[in-house]
């Protein structure tokens, strides 16, 4: 039986490992606070039906927290360059590739906790998220343990795709599919917080976005 190993097994990329547990875990939290705080205190009530500001508000929020994720990894970049200071071999594309995977991961997570930020309320947006996060890991923990077909599958979830990042391939495709996935996500988040727009409309463009990012990443396969 193939043992459990849900992200990297380098010694550069375990220095990172925890990270994916960060964007997973801990920033979902941070996301819907952040959210929930900016329509509280009524940052949304000016802007709330025009899609142009609304737009930029939303970019400007994913822009900062996804800044802040970035800002997490300080204290790894720290203990490589002590490492190399002390001569130890440290493979810089690999930390690039490391890194690449799980900014991909965090804008995926945050993009996704937005949307369920703005159509739903705190906790119930925090569940969704998080069922999401877990989700991700047990699909992976069931592709790596069981093997055969749920392995295959596994290999198509976000996990499974970024494990190739892991590994110290920088996969151009399988970037191309997070971006899309991550740029569809904004657009429903500006659309769930758009208060001008009936439930119903919401429900509309959700579908439409999801047409389109299916026949979009369907290209890089």
């Amino acid at each position: 039986m193939t043992e459990f190993n849900a992200f990297a097994t380098g010694a550069e990329a375990s220095i990172f490992r925890p990270y994916a547990f960060v964007a997973l875990f801990v920033f979902p939290f941070i996301v819907v606070r952040k959210v929930s705080a900016d329509e509280k205190s009524g940052a949304f009530e000016s802007i709330s039906q025009s899609w142009r500001s609304l737009t930029t508000l939303v970019l400007a929020q994913f822009g900062v927290l996804l800044g802040v994720f970035v800002a997490t990894w300080v204290p790894g970049l720290i203990v490589l360059g002590v490492g190399r200071v002390r001569g130890e071999s440290v493979r810089m594309l690999l930390v690039v590739s490391v890194l690449l995977g799980h900014l991909l991961r965090a804008a995926l997570v945050i993009s996704l906790a937005m949307i369920f930020a703005a159509a739903n309320r705190p906790v119930r947006a925090l569940i969704l998220t998080l069922a999401f996060s877990l989700a991700m890991l047990w699909v992976a923990y069931m592709g790596q343990t069981q093997g055969g077909l749920i392995e295959q599958l596994a290999q198509l979830t976000p996990e499974g795709m970024l494990r190739a990042f892991d590994r110290g391939e920088i996969r151009l495709d399988i970037a191309y599919v997070f971006v899309i996935a991550v740029a569809s996500n904004l657009v429903l988040a500006v659309a769930w917080m758009h208060r001008g727009l009936e439930r119903g409309f919401r429900w509309a463009v959700t579908a439409v976005v999801l047409v389109v990012t299916s026949a979009l990443t369907a290209l890089a396969s």
